[in-house]
């Protein structure tokens, strides 16, 4: 999902959860490699606005599609998409004190169990029962990636669980940070160090920053342009501007081509965030020409180049 910058200062400085923790939610997968693809959600405002894994549940025909969201700690499953469901297909999963179980699942080519998913309300996500309906019932976090090893291929469009590396050849890994579920890439912005938290729900924006960052970073003269976005129940405004500024990451220069900031942070905020060495978001469009490797057992990363 597209954060303000207050929500993810909230989040990630003050530790509070995104939705309440049970500590009994597991994702089983088997350990062999799968490959998921995904697809996108765009608009003419925000193109590659969301990425979405598809979701077989046993019993249902129909494909559902979870949002892989790397900026939420824990997956979770939207309410009144399970209720609609349970009314028309009852035995393709089991609930019990708001928390879902689903055995036998299908997230593209893995085999997946989901037990005792937290639930949350989400307006809109009822299921349209009609062919070619895009139905997304939940959201695919962090936790997802949890102790695995992951290529997300953007050019090939795919999602690569329990990745075998060994057909990768020699890979150069950098060392991430993993911390209260949310992944820190140590970067360069404009020959700065900093800690970018990278959130594949953010997909539109390469930077999400302060408004004193994006401002002083942006092509000089240029405007911002102005795009209304949805986190969760909330609208917000995106200001974006366009940029020359790269990022080094993973020993690669990238172009940033848009630097991004929500209104709402506050300095107090900004400053704590700067405090800790968080230069802000990144989220797909950095990587789309690229392959990035998360592994998150060992806590490293690497970029790579298309197949």
């Amino acid at each position: 999902m597209q954060r303000m910058l207050l929500l993810l200062i909230l989040s990630f400085l003050l530790n509070r959860p995104s939705f309440a923790q049970t500590g009994r939610a597991r994702i089983l997968l088997a350990e062999r490699e799968s490959a998921v693809p995904f697809r996108w959600v765009s608009s003419p405002a925000l193109p590659n606005s969301a990425l979405l894994l598809p979701l077989r549940l046993p019993g249902c025909p129909e494909t559902y599609y979870l949002q892989f969201d790397l900026g939420a700690a824990q997956s979770v499953l939207y309410r009144e998409a399970f209720d609609d469901i349970a009314g028309k297909y009852p035995k393709s999963f089991e609930k019990k004190d708001a928390l879902i179980s689903v055995r036998d699942a299908r997230l593209g080519a893995a085999t997946l169990t989901l037990e005792n998913m937290p639930t949350r309300s989400y307006a809109g996500s009822n299921p349209r029962w009609k062919k070619g309906a895009i139905n997304i019932i939940g959201t695919a976090g962090a936790d997802l990636l949890e102790g695995r090893t992951v290529l997300i291929d953007y050019p090939g469009g795919r999602l690569l669980l329990n990745a075998d590396t060994t057909t990768l050849g020699s890979v150069e890994r950098y060392s991430l940070v993993y911390a209260q579920g949310r992944i820190l890439l140590p970067a360069q912005v404009e020959g700065e160090r900093k800690l970018l938290i990278f959130d594949s729900g953010s997909s539109a924006f390469s930077l999400l920053t302060d408004a004193e960052t994006a401002v002083r970073i942006a092509t000089p003269g240029s405007v911002a342009t102005q795009v209304t976005v949805r986190s969760w129940d909330h609208n917000m405004t995106a200001n974006s501007f366009p940029t020359t500024a790269t990022v080094r990451l993973a020993g690669r220069e990238l172009p940033l081509g848009i630097v991004t900031y929500m209104e709402g942070a506050t300095e107090q905020q900004v400053r704590s965030m700067k405090a800790l060495g968080i230069g802000g978001m990144t989220g797909n469009r950095l990587f789309l020409k690229h392959r990035l490797l998360l592994d998150l057992q060992r806590r490293q990363f690497a970029l790579l180049d298309p197949r």
